[in-house]
């Protein structure tokens, strides 16, 4: 797979964990995550292939960060 598409994958896994309920997710959550990706991505020129700089987008938006290492870590919301 490419880069992009690892990332494409990436930010969907982060974007089930912000619908999470049981992770406080909820819709406004996505979609502040969504605003944050893209604007690192295209705005910012930033990594997201990154485990840090991911990590760092989705607690900015108020995500747990150990969650959100979970996550990238055993591929949690990948189906």
């Amino acid at each position: 797979y490419s880069g992009d598409h690892t990332r494409l994958v990436v930010a969907q896994q982060q974007n089930d964990l912000a619908l999470d309920p049981a992770q406080g997710g909820s819709p406004a959550r996505q979609v502040a995550l969504k605003e944050a990706l893209l604007h690192a991505h295209f705005e910012e020129a930033r990594n997201l292939s990154d485990p840090d700089v991911l990590t760092e987008i989705a607690t900015s938006v108020g995500l747990d960060e150990e969650a959100v290492r979970d996550v990238l870590k055993n591929d949690t919301y990948a189906d």
